[in-house]
């Protein structure tokens, strides 16, 4: 369904922000808890991602597809939403919206660089459970491989938004994005505890 929803989008945004955006994600994943898709249900699932799971992932959770309304937060741009994980949905969550990004990207995208502290605000405010945290930074990692491995499946296949960042990129900002989490793993795992 397409609807206007009116508000603005992130340019940057404030800890206040990424905490809201933990709780929203939260009562998403409790809404949807035992959620029963009718028989014969289709999702555009990306390559390799989960292939079921007790929530519904938007699994695009990036501050381009969330829109700041009078009413607080709203999620937006859908089409990837599936049955998955709690903590896969927080892993993209986490590198997008704190984000984990190395400082070469964030200038890139003339962003902040910003406080990888942060990723504890965000999981915090969203109540991750202790085995969880001690996954989240592997799934990160394991999130990233997805998109890379999607984008090149669909790019190659010809799917419309998929060839162009594909044959323009071959995925070398995603691989530098996962190069640069796997050197923090150690550092991240240990400020989650």
């Amino acid at each position: 369904m397409l609807t206007w929803v009116d508000g603005e989008q992130f340019s940057w945004y404030a800890d206040d922000d990424l905490a809201a955006f933990g709780h929203l994600v939260r009562e998403l994943h409790d809404a949807t808890a035992g959620f029963a898709a009718p028989t014969g249900a289709l999702w555009q699932r990306m390559v390799d991602a989960p292939a079921e799971g007790p929530v519904i992932c938007h699994n695009d959770l990036s501050p381009d597809n969330a829109i700041r309304t009078p009413s607080g937060l709203v999620l937006v741009d859908w089409d990837l939403a599936a049955p998955g994980t709690r903590v896969w949905d927080v892993a993209w969550a986490a590198y997008r919206w704190v984000p984990l990004y190395d400082d070469a990207t964030c200038a890139r995208l003339d962003i902040p660089v910003p406080d990888r502290g942060r990723l504890r605000l965000l999981v915090d405010a969203y109540g991750l459970d202790a085995a969880d945290r001690a996954a989240l930074v592997p799934t990160v990692e394991a999130r990233i491989e997805c998109l890379i491995a999607t984008a090149r499946t669909w790019g190659t296949q010809g799917r419309p938004g998929w060839v162009d960042v594909w044959r323009d990129t071959g995925g070398r900002q995603w691989q530098a994005g996962l190069a640069y989490v796997r050197s923090q793993r150690k550092a991240w795992a240990q400020a989650l505890r």
